[in-house]
């Protein structure tokens, strides 16, 4: 066959033309998609601009950034469709950087922003981005120490009836951090808690630290750190009531439990606040807590100051209380006990205590004449009267001594033993 005819057979078969069609309109149209492609405008958004303080001006003056610290620009670019499509640009493909190079200062400084493609072959244009200079706050970094001051805001939430004392805060210090221009403008730091429902109950809230200046305003970029726990703020509330006044006896031994001491107490009776709860139905409230160790034979008289009382609140013009305590039917007797029968009670968290005193001591007790010769005198609990003064090595310690087994004597007073403190390990 010719070539002649065998072109002519090809060009007359419909199924070759359509093909050839076909494939010269796609090449067709890649031709003018890429060589006479439409510019288009397109706007790339966010992208990050970068801030870099390595061996920069600022650094150089100890200056950081504070506040908003990421900034973004909208990025507008001209190009052929195909080059500046969504599918072909991102904010990834470009690099917004902020000039540094005149911050010199701390305070508020604008910084030129500067864009360009991270393609140095790239065919499109950029031709302008939403913010060409960015505001950026710089000063050099400064720590302290501050107390916290409680602030309530609320009213008339305590009710008829019932009183509140000063507000407790969980810790008494916090450290905050800054720009030392604002750090400097510290006048106070609050804890504030809002109240609003009436309290009839000593009530714990969360607190909002804020640091304020001298005019009452808050102040900016400071960075507060409490130890990664919640603040809280207690409110206490206690019931106002008129109470019959009372002391409680410790240590005292077992037949002094079932039979008590007979006492007075000066005034009888005292407006006190106290926790509703504690109420009870005898009308009562102690006024102090009297050991046996300070009770002698006879009368014994105590002056309890009204400020130093616990669990309550006393609400009038009572500045004392007296307590007299009769001790009738008892002898004392000085007797002598062996340091090494002393048994110290476990006081002390970080050292192991020991007694390194030897020989005998002299006692006063005070009991049932008849049940002196009787007394047990090798199982003697120690209890050292001031704990926290203990240090490591051999020491005079003040304690307080009992009869463990005695049922109507005991000892009278206090006495200095020596004793050892060896630290704990591992603490």
């Amino acid at each position: 066959m010719s070539n002649k005819k065998f072109f002519q057979k090809i060009f007359y078969d419909n199924r070759v033309i359509l093909i050839l069609s076909i494939l010269f309109a796609i090449v067709f149209w890649i031709f003018v998609a890429l060589e006479r492609s439409p510019e288009e405008v397109r706007i790339v958004q966010e992208v990050p601009v970068v801030i870099d303080l390595e061996n920069s001006v600022p650094s150089q003056f100890g200056l950081e950034i504070f506040g908003t610290k990421e900034f973004y620009v909208d990025v507008t670019v001209v190009g052929r469709r195909y080059e500046v499509s969504s599918s072909a640009l991102s904010a990834d493909d470009f690099l917004a950087t902020a000039q540094t190079s005149y911050v010199d200062s701390e305070g508020k400084h604008t910084l030129q922003v500067k864009v360009v493609s991270k393609d140095d072959d790239a065919d499109y244009q950029i031709t302008g981005y939403s913010d060409e200079s960015i505001e950026v706050y710089f000063d050099t970094y400064t720590e302290g120490e501050y107390t916290l001051v409680a602030d309530i805001e609320g009213e008339n939430f305590i009710p008829e009836g019932y009183v509140t004392q000063d507000s407790i805060i969980s810790t008494s210090k916090i450290i905050i951090g800054g720009p030392t221009t604002e750090i400097a403008k510290i006048d106070q730091v609050v804890a504030r808690v809002s109240v609003d429902k009436t309290l009839t109950e000593t009530t714990t809230l969360k607190a909002e630290i804020i640091p304020m200046n001298e005019f009452g305003g808050t102040l900016r970029y400071l960075t507060i750190d409490s130890g990664g726990i919640d603040i809280t703020v207690t409110i206490p509330v206690l019931k106002e009531a008129f109470l019959k006044t009372s002391v409680i006896f410790k240590n005292a031994p077992a037949n002094y439990i079932s039979n008590p001491l007979a006492f007075t107490c000066t005034p009888a009776n005292a407006k006190i606040g106290i926790p509703e709860s504690l109420l009870d139905s005898t009308g009562t409230f102690s006024v102090a807590s009297i050991d046996f160790s300070e009770l002698s034979e006879g009368e014994n008289t105590f002056t309890i100051n009204a400020d130093d009382i616990s669990g309550g609140v006393v609400l009038d013009n009572t500045k004392s209380f007296k307590i007299t305590v009769f001790v009738p039917d008892v002898s004392k007797k000085s007797i002598n006990i062996n340091c090494m029968n002393l048994n110290l009670s476990e006081v002390s968290n970080e050292y192991t205590l020991s007694i390194a005193q030897k020989g005998n001591i002299s006692v006063s007790v005070v009991g049932n004449e008849d049940s002196f010769n009787a007394l047990d005198l090798t199982e003697i609990t120690a209890m050292i009267v001031n704990p926290e003064t203990i240090r490591e090595g051999t020491q005079k310690m003040r304690m307080k001594l009992y009869l463990t087994s005695a049922n109507d004597c005991w000892i009278y007073g206090s006495y200095y033993v020596t004793v050892k403190a060896v630290p704990i390990e591992g603490l």
